[in-house]
């Protein structure tokens, strides 16, 4: 089963604003997103290509190794 994630819930988990997270979905995702009434229902591999592009662009700092 796969869980999907909105972009709401997305910018909440990493603390970005909903529209950087939108506008990057917008940008980096050959297709639109599934949506479920005005919610767009991002995939799981669809949010690690979001969240590297919002890493890629300086939304979010890079990942730092232990």
């Amino acid at each position: 089963m796969i869980d999907f994630c909105t972009t709401g819930n997305l910018a909440r988990r990493l603390g970005v604003p909903v529209w950087a997270v939108r506008r990057t979905v917008d940008r980096e995702l050959a297709k639109p997103p599934q949506r479920a009434g005005g919610y767009r229902l991002l995939a799981p591999d669809e949010v690690i290509r979001v969240e590297e592009a919002l890493r890629a662009t300086g939304r979010l700092p890079l990942r730092v190794a232990n």
